[in-house]
């Protein structure tokens, strides 16, 4: 089916930066495009030097045009193809019919691609999601309040969440990009498996999920045929066989499965707030976690989310199955299952440049997903840039189709915008103003940073830069004592941060004197002990301005059961103490001068929502956690490290030891040390007794010698 309708006039155009321009035809002519397909090969028509719009006229097509390297929509008001086609995926059956499954495209294309001989071709933009037929009506998730799991237990059977959705379906949202036809693009939407018109079952970016990815760009690429709904064969003849794939969110993370393959054609990639894991999606540290307004989701209820007809739901039952047991809800547990599911174990086959975007306050994609695979690509040399962005789990829009047309002018018309690619970051600024730019991330310069945690005392701060290490003994006859919270399974984090709540402990530092930009990931070592065997833990970052408000700056969740392994559970033992290490969600945040940095430990996750949702499990009111400052700290990545974060936080001197001979007997070095600190002492001492033994001698042999005799 092919079908020509006019582009609406009215939709956002970037604006035109005044500057040299480039005819991107004489860029096609200089890199011959050619593709085979089966045993025809193609060649696209010679290119004109026209460097200016021009009207349709049916027969005359018009040559795409950059302008200070972005594309140009020169195509507004050309007439646009639009094309359906099946798309197969090669040895994937994942609804388990006994055929391969097929994936619905719909191509969209400026009628200048089909002029028969005067045609161009055009190079391709897909876009891959299991949005475009909208959500399901009926799916459910899982009840937070549900018990926790007890290891001396049976691990219980994986179930379906059976509590109704708390929020709407999403509309159908199929219908083109013109965006990109208008600049000279084709433009092609693909239903992901399982969902819309396309075969199959939702895979959540397992193996068949990547194999059909690549496979759409093997036929966008023109390596491969398609099929039209009456059977016939059908060629991307109209493509120059370079291509480019786009998305956020999950679509983005489409994009990057189709990248680990290293398939041929895949010339460019752009990708905001895409799941990399969807381990770390759904869990962290062990923890099954709720996150953005979706409580008790799980990946179960996400499969059921996008089964949008009676049909789907019958034909991918056994897949929705397949996840309830697979994910292993009950333990956290990192397993098989989820290894497939990790796009990262797949990074080190990427070699197309990738411009990633993600927002520094996004809890639903977290940022240490968009980080990782930033560091992965740029540790090998793959052209990679960041931008990050201080919103939530949204597009930036305008500012970010700007950006993302200057990646595919490059990268897809060969248009050198004269900058390197190498891994710059460009980051909003926190009142959300303006744009800084860096040459990496985290923010050259940045190094860690170890604090102490120490009981608060008056003006004492409890979060502390220590000028040398903390003695024990000395800690302890200072009264480090440890400090309890106890969860009331109520309190949103909002409450226990406004106040001196008994649900929470919380460790400051001095107020800033200057401004400390934090970049990287901050790790909390904890000792910590629970009176539960099943406990929740919850960290959180505060920024606290001088007016007692507060802002998230990282948080991290994290199940005692899996703090010694993410792929096996330990039972917890009431009162005993552990040492655990755990990373918290990255960091890009300056504190501001005359604000504090604070670690907020607690149990129990509520949301500061209408509905007080559990972002955690929703825990047992009566749980305490034990906090003990001797052997717990902070590390925090402050760019300038340790020199300028002493200099703006302050420093602190630890408590000085109490000599005693048991303590010496168990610290040989401080007894010496003693010893040379008394040296002096007893050396005048010692000279002391022998001058004073010396006149004693003297004034006895004078009086002996006076005796008569």
């Amino acid at each position: 089916m092919v079908r020509w309708w006019t582009a609406d006039a009215g939709h956002f155009l970037a604006a035109l930066v005044a500057g040299s321009t480039v005819l991107l035809g004489g860029v096609v002519t200089a890199h011959p495009v050619e593709a085979t397909v089966g045993t025809t090969s193609v060649t696209g028509p010679a290119l004109t030097d026209e460097a200016e719009p021009m009207a349709w006229d049916g027969r005359t097509p018009q040559q795409p045009v950059a302008v200070d390297g972005e594309a140009q929509p020169v195509y507004e008001g050309h007439p646009v193809v639009e094309e359906g086609v099946w798309i197969i995926v090669p040895g994937v059956d994942s609804d388990l019919d006994g055929r391969d499954d097929r994936v619905r495209a719909v191509v969209y294309r400026a009628a200048d691609t089909e002029l028969g001989a005067a045609s161009i071709r055009v190079p391709v933009v897909v876009q891959m999601s299991p949005y475009f037929a909208g959500t399901s009506t009926e799916t459910g998730v899982h009840d937070m309040h549900e018990p926790p799991w007890d290891p001396s237990m049976p691990v219980p059977e994986g179930t379906v969440g059976a509590v109704p959705a708390p929020y709407p379906p999403w509309p159908p949202s199929r219908g083109g990009n013109t965006f990109f036809t208008d600049r000279g693009y084709a433009f092609v939407e693909v239903a992901a498996l399982g969902t819309a018109e396309s075969d199959g079952c939702p895979g959540m970016l397992n193996g068949d999920d990547v194999a059909s990815a690549r496979a759409v760009v093997d036929w966008v690429a023109g390596r491969t045929l398609a099929q039209d709904d009456a059977g016939g064969e059908r060629r991307a003849t109209w493509s120059n066989g370079s291509v480019g794939m786009t998305g956020m969110s999950h679509d983005g993370a489409l994009a990057l499965a189709a990248s680990t393959t290293g398939v041929d054609g895949l010339d460019a990639v752009v990708s905001a707030s895409a799941p990399t894991s969807m381990y770390d999606f759904e869990r962290m540290g062990g923890a099954a976690i709720s996150t953005d307004g979706a409580p008790g989701t799980d990946l179960d209820d996400y499969i059921r989310f996008l089964l949008t007809t009676p049909e789907l739901r019958e034909r991918c039952h056994h897949a929705v199955m397949a996840v309830a047991h697979g994910q292993a809800r009950a333990t956290g547990e990192y397993n098989a299952f989820w290894a497939e599911r990790n796009l990262r174990d797949g990074v080190d086959g990427v070699t197309a440049p990738t411009l990633l975007a993600a927002g520094t306050s996004d809890w639903n994609v977290r940022l240490d997903h968009t980080t990782r695979w930033y560091t992965a690509l740029h540790d090998r040399g793959v052209p990679v840039e960041l931008v990050l962005h201080r919103y939530g789990h949204e597009s930036l829009g305008p500012i970010w189709n700007a950006h993302v047309n200057r990646w595919f002018t490059r990268y897809l018309f060969g248009i050198d915008d004269g900058a390197t690619h190498d891994g710059t970051v460009t980051t909003q600024t926190e009142d959300r103003t303006g744009w800084t730019t860096t040459a990496s991330w985290p923010t050259p310069g940045s190094s860690i940073v170890r604090f102490g945690l120490r009981p608060p005392d008056g003006a004492r701060s409890g979060l502390a830069l220590f000028d040398r290490d903390v003695d024990a003994a000395g800690a302890a006859a200072a009264g480090w004592t440890s400090a309890t919270l106890v969860d009331d399974a109520l309190a949103t984090h909002a409450e226990l941060a406004a106040s001196d709540h008994p649900g929470r402990v919380l460790y400051a530092t001095n107020r800033a004197s200057r401004d400390v930009a934090v970049s990287g990931t901050p790790v909390a070592e904890l000792r910590v002990s629970f009176s539960s065997v099943a406990p929740n833990l919850s960290l959180q970052l505060l920024d606290r301005a001088p007016d007692g408000s507060t802002q998230i700056v990282s948080r991290a969740w994290w199940d005692p059961q899996n703090r010694s392994s993410l792929t096996a559970s330990e039972p917890v033992v009431p009162g005993t103490a552990y040492d655990m290490v755990i990373p918290l969600v990255p960091v890009q945040h300056t504190i501001e001068s005359g604000h504090r940095l604070e670690l907020m430990v607690f149990a129990t996750d509520i949301a500061d929502d209408l509905d007080r949702s559990c972002v955690t499990l929703c825990g047992t009111p009566g749980t305490a956690i034990t906090v003990f400052p001797l052997g717990s700290a902070l590390e925090v990545p402050v760019v300038g490290g340790l020199d300028h974060a002493g200099t703006a936080l302050g420093l602190a001197s630890p408590p000085d030891a109490a000599w005693s001979p048991v303590r010496a007997l168990a610290d040989p070095s401080a007894a010496v040390a003693l010893a040379m600190a008394l040296a002096p002492l007893v050396a005048t001492l010692v000279f002391a007794l022998l001058w004073g033994g010396r006149r004693r001698y003297r004034l006895v042999a004078e009086r002996r010698t006076r005796t008569p005799g």
